[in-house]
């Protein structure tokens, strides 16, 4: 991966001062240390930070095509980099390089805007064609490598990060309220909203384009499920898992290709245990692996991982990560994702990519993507029988249930109502799985919310942003359903963001994806959903897979949800010596920022300290009061000038 940053001038042809494109490449110089390049023309600044990983030597940027009318920048990488090499130059194009940053250029000379079908792997970009006057920025399907872009002074800003914007000193740091609600219901951003007034991100599976100063914003691709009673049948399941793996096989040999050595993630887990045992077929001399380790055993997975490396005889290097380290890198991790950060494992992640860089490692294998595509986590079970105990012969038994549940819950908040269910099916065509998670965070607008916030927000829902076709969504399964919206909000906006693409790259580390394969995609999409839940198996034709090469109980070892510790802002919050965090609750902080009523804050803290560890609430003001400091913390990192 690298960094990349550039403006364009919608009105006329005035020259970017190149000290302000070098203040903006020079904010993400984390992304790219190896290069910097620059290509300033009258009316377009292109700038980028290289990671050096293909094509060490010969692959500067900005790249141009043969007679120097096109232009680009490219953050990524495209895995069938070989391939393309090959159609072009039958194609009659002549490249300078063998680096893949270099192919962009001359498939969109080839192909035009079409030729972002022809993009596998992981990328952001800019394009620049001088004779058309014509630019185009785009994003790879999922959303692995992040772009963000905004209006300012009549030009166009554009770069891998917020802070490289905000360096150009062009724009200026504002707050918007609806992206610091959104985190409030989803645990991040979603759609094409930031926490930053006026900057936008461009969404997964979509492209910019300006010509004649006209901005126009268009998807190119969008995750597919087949109508529910067409999916690919689920017999015989040996058949679909020779297939699963065979696919897995591929992803993880193309995700292996660099001019770098490659290591890999290891947790406990069949995901990144199946990854690192194919990248063990492919390697030459043992692989390299990284392990994050926690001192709270109910979190720690190190030593299941240990038995992984052992059989794969592999080099290991653990990361301890415990609450201390947490509290002293989490200001830290803050304005490494500039958004508001819940999920304080994201520190540890942070620290870990540090281990890798500092191992001298650019390129590491990760099992992300694996939960999303087959249903791994506990919601898709819940959902699945709830969905079961609705069913007319059960309806009472599920009505009794759910009465046990509100009642266990000590608030009749932890559930979405059946109104608020009707919402949603109006909103976005279904009720994902995750809606009761989402639904007892948002718990904490009412508890929290100053009345000044509530104004400024009036009748705005989070989903409104999400932008879905309703009527292709309430055709597909259930399961599909609820599929489609983790990788539209948890995937994109939380994993390979605040735990993928920021803290990985903070310390000059690309993660590569291979369960985020656009062929996997297409095929785990069009699975029976009994092969992705098999009664309350999760990821079953993944398991079944991964017994070719695992032992069993590898591959049906239980998900562990990753998290740094059992309490979120516990670490922060309880005991003594947490003078710096508990400023940031001062009445004299909550009202210079005005999100949130101090009185209510201070009962919530109150309620926490006082409330049973194993309660429903405990769990919804730990998230809560993680919300409220995570967003004082954002506010005081950004807002006052501290990262300018």
């Amino acid at each position: 991966m690298c960094g990349i940053a550039g403006a364009l001038d919608l009105d006329g042809r005035r020259v970017l001062d190149e000290r302000t494109l070098q203040r903006m490449t020079d904010a993400i110089r984390h992304r790219g240390p190896d290069d910097v390049g620059h290509h300033i023309e009258p009316g377009i600044a292109l700038g980028v930070r290289r990671l050096a990983i293909v094509d060490p030597e010969g692959g500067h940027q900005p790249l141009c095509n043969e007679d120097r009318s096109i232009w680009g920048c490219f953050n990524g990488e495209l895995f069938d980099y070989p391939d393309i090499q090959r159609r072009l130059v039958d194609l009659g194009h002549t490249l300078a390089t063998r680096c893949d940053a270099e192919l962009p250029v001359h498939l969109w000379e080839q192909h035009g805007d079409e030729f972002l079908l022809d993009m596998k792997g992981q990328f952001a970009l800019s394009l620049w064609n001088s004779n058309r006057r014509e630019l185009i920025l785009a994003r790879d399907r999922v959303g692995i490598a992040p772009l963000y872009w905004c209006i300012a002074n009549g030009h166009l800003l554009w770069a891998s990060e917020v802070k490289a914007i905000l360096a150009s000193g062009l724009v200026r740091a504002e707050p918007d309220v609806r992206g610091l609600d959104q985190v409030f219901s989803f645990l991040c951003t979603v759609g094409d909203r930031t926490c930053f007034a006026g900057i936008n991100v461009l969404q997964p599976g979509h492209y910019l384009k300006v010509r004649g100063g006209a901005i126009s914003v268009s998807r190119y691709w969008d995750l597919d499920f087949p109508d529910e009673g067409d999916e690919l049948p689920s017999e015989p399941r040996v058949v679909r898992s020779e297939q699963m793996l065979d696919l897995l096989q591929k992803a993880v040999a193309r995700r292996l290709r660099a001019d770098v050595p490659v290591a890999s993630y290891l947790s406990g887990g069949v995901d990144s245990a199946l990854v690192g045992a194919l990248a063990s077929e492919w390697t030459t001399g043992p692989l390299r692996t990284f392990t994050i380790s926690f001192t709270d055993p109910a979190m720690d997975e190190s030593i299941e991982a240990l038995e992984i490396v052992q059989r794969l005889g592999a080099t290991h290097t653990v990361t301890r990560c415990d609450d201390s380290a947490v509290a002293s890198h989490y200001a830290r991790l803050i304005e490494v994702a500039e958004t508001p950060v819940i999920d304080t494992s994201c520190v540890c992640l942070m620290l870990q990519a540090e281990t890798v860089h500092n191992q001298r490692y650019k390129v590491v294998l990760t099992g992300e993507g694996a939960d999303e595509a087959l249903a791994g986590y506990y919601w898709f079970k819940a959902e699945k029988l709830a969905r079961v105990l609705k069913s007319p012969p059960l309806r009472p038994l599920g009505r009794m249930a759910g009465a046990l549940c509100y009642r266990l819950a000590g608030t009749r908040y932890l559930f979405p109502s059946a109104e608020e269910e009707e919402r949603l099916r109006s909103a976005i065509g279904c009720v994902p799985a995750r809606e009761a998670e989402h639904s007892a965070m948002s718990v904490n607008r009412r508890l929290f919310y100053s009345d000044d916030m509530r104004q400024r927000l009036g009748d705005y829902s989070p989903y409104d942003d999400l932008q879905v076709d309703t009527e292709r969504i309430r055709r597909w399964h259930p399961l599909n359903q609820s599929i489609y919206f983790g990788y539209k909000i948890l995937l994109a906006g939380l994993l390979l963001s605040q735990k993928g693409d920021r803290v990985a790259m903070s310390a000059s580390v690309e993660t590569r994806y291979p369960y985020l394969d656009e062929d996997l995609i297409r095929y785990t999409s069009g699975l029976h959903p009994n092969l992705k839940l098999r009664f309350l198996t999760d990821k079953y034709v993944l398991r079944e897979a991964a017994r070719r090469v695992l032992p069993r109980h590898i591959a049906y070892r239980r998900k562990h949800m990753f998290r740094a510790s059992s309490s979120l802002a516990g670490t922060f919050l309880n005991g003594s010596g947490h003078g710096p965090w508990l400023d940031l609750l001062s009445d004299e902080m909550l009202m210079r920022t005005g999100y949130f009523e101090p009185a209510k804050v201070h009962a919530a803290l109150r309620r926490y300290r006082s409330t049973s560890r194993f309660s429903p609430m405990r769990a919804i003001l730990d998230h809560g009061l993680m919300a409220v400091l995570a967003v004082q913390l954002w506010h005081q990192t950004f807002m006052d000038g501290q990262s300018r």
